[in-house]
């Protein structure tokens, strides 16, 4: 089977676009062209429903799998009153990369539990594991 050539300039440019339109910067030095990843640096967030919260740190991870296929993947991370180091992912693939970022802004931060309908994709809904060990919070990925 054939390795795909690393990302070019010009590719990384067009792939990052509508990124760039929402403030999304990229992360050169965190990028991998031979792996075709792009990283976008880091971007807090404030929680919305809890003024003076702290915030949750977001990273996105753009990966290009092959001709025209491409996974999205957003994680938060952060320290809330009485869960410290929670962690969650968001995972989406498809052939568009604005597609794929689109889809993620119906889906808020969160660390619930959350019942999602988004129109013509499936959603597996995983657990991961908070730092005190629980599986409480799951990891949504759309396929």
């Amino acid at each position: 089977m054939a390795t795909a050539p690393p990302l070019t300039h010009h590719e990384i440019i067009a792939l990052v676009e509508p990124f760039a339109r929402q403030g999304q910067q990229v992360d050169l030095a965190g990028s991998d062209r031979t792996a075709r990843k792009v990283m976008f640096k880091p971007v807090d967030r404030p929680l919305p429903d809890l003024p003076g919260a702290p915030t949750l740190r977001e990273t996105l991870t753009l990966e290009s799998l092959g001709i025209g296929s491409f996974r999205l993947t957003r994680q938060l991370s952060g320290a809330l009153p009485g869960f410290d180091g929670l962690q969650a992912t968001l995972e989406a693939r498809g052939a568009h990369p604005a597609d794929l970022l689109a889809r993620f802004d119906v889906v808020a931060p969160e660390f619930e539990e959350t019942e999602l309908e988004i129109p013509e994709k499936d959603i597996k809904v995983e657990p991961f594991v908070r730092a005190s060990g629980s599986s409480r919070y799951p990891k949504l990925s759309s396929s």
